[in-house]
């Protein structure tokens, strides 16, 4: 197949805005995971509100129809289903977008960091041969762009920082104007956390957090997650100033937050995976109004300079210290927080950038083929396929 630009009439209908795009995410975590709402489906809105198409459907789907202009496959490697849709996109003349929120590409970081599963390391080169074979790259931070621009020189990397959906927004409004939280006339700290990886994350400041609380008597920790308690907290355990909570729905996590009066964001140094991490957590805390103190590095470092509410800091027992000496008792919602959103973290300051880096993506040169037609990739009679759905049967069963 040559390789050649779209052709100058699709251009020409795409600037005048009369040829509105169609776009396919593929995500490799099912509907409901955080990954798929931020990465493919927050995206895929807002490009809807501009006027495009945008289709968001998930990996282990059975049956995927691939007739687009633009196809993203998000943190989908260059496995057997991804060659598939790898394949199906070039057939229909679509561009191929390899996405990543991690540094899952890079094999080293992945085989010296012993919190994270070694099956991501074997996985590591299939994502870094995906991220070649594209024709664009879109990431969440900064660092991640650079990183896959080491990994494929010259190749188009952009960056679309995590936004916050209108629905997460108005849940958080809600929380937000509720009554005052639990912890009134109290100060609690909240660490919140979606799986075990970031066990390290909470241990590293756990000194920090014990040196402050036993200075300040008023102040709590509330965990949420299943993170473990870090040794230095044990004593806390089975008293009232250490409170656990599961993980919880992201539908309900705004009325979680809203009960805390400072976000903890640490980021266990020397793991090179944490520098690719985003500044989410700030975002999903601020909409309620709550200001975060994290790690200076990730994306929170990368944010910072843009996002008052987001305070970072190399060192932990200073500042948590300063935070005990606040006011306890808050009347009313710091809504300065939650304004703070709107330039940076939310649909509305996205929607334009979003819409021009997918015409940018549509218009980088590629190898198109003499006659583009629609792909079905029909999964149902794979083996990984149906041993999965034997094995959805048997535990229904």
């Amino acid at each position: 197949m040559p390789l050649i630009h779209p052709t100058i009439a699709d251009m020409v209908e795409l600037q005048e805005n009369s040829h509105p795009l169609r776009i396919l995410f593929v995500a490799n975590d099912p509907p409901g995971h955080a990954v798929f709402r931020y990465r493919c489906e927050n995206i895929a809105e807002v490009l809807r509100l501009q006027g495009h198409t945008a289709e968001v459907v998930y990996v282990g789907q059975p049956r995927v129809i691939v007739d687009h202009d633009v196809v993203v496959l998000h943190r989908i490697c260059a496995n057997a289903e991804g060659k598939r849709l790898a394949a199906a996109a070039r057939f229909c003349g679509a561009a191929l977008v390899y996405s990543t929120d991690d540094l899952v590409f890079d094999e080293s970081a992945l085989r010296g960091d012993a919190r994270t599963p070694q099956r991501w390391a074997d996985f590591a080169p299939l994502h870094r041969q995906m991220l070649c074979m594209a024709d664009a790259v879109i990431v969440s931070t900064d660092f991640l762009k650079a990183a896959a621009e080491t990994v494929a020189p010259g190749k188009k990397a952009f960056v679309i920082r995590n936004f916050l959906s209108p629905e997460l927004l108005r849940i958080s409004a809600e929380a937000r104007d509720s009554i005052l939280p639990v912890s009134s006339g109290r100060l609690t700290l909240g660490y919140l956390s979606g799986s075990a990886t970031h066990n390290g994350d909470l241990a590293f400041i756990a000194e920090a957090l014990c040196d402050a609380m036993n200075q300040w008597k008023e102040m709590d920790l509330l965990i949420v997650g299943p993170a473990m308690t870090p040794p230095a907290l044990a004593k806390f355990e089975k008293t009232t100033r250490l409170r656990r909570h599961s993980f919880v729905d992201w539908r309900t996590l705004p009325a979680l937050l809203a009960t805390i009066d400072l976000n903890l964001a640490p980021l266990e140094p020397g793991r090179p995976l944490n520098q690719g991490k985003s500044e989410i957590k700030a975002l999903e805390a601020a909409a309620v109004g709550i200001r975060t103190l994290a790690s200076s590095t990730g994306g929170f470092a990368e944010a910072a300079p843009f996002f008052p509410s987001l305070y970072v800091t190399d060192e932990w027992h200073h500042p948590l210290n300063e935070w005990g000496d606040l006011k306890r008792r808050r009347q009313s919602r710091d809504t300065d927080v939650s304004e703070a959103l709107s330039g940076f973290g939310t649909f509305t300051c996205w929607k334009e950038p979003v819409e021009r880096i997918f015409k940018e993506i549509f218009s980088l040169p590629r190898a198109l083929p003499a006659f583009p037609a629609p792909q079905i990739i029909d999964q149902r009679l794979s083996p990984k396929y149906l041993a999965k759905s034997a094995l959805k049967w048997l535990v229904k069963k």
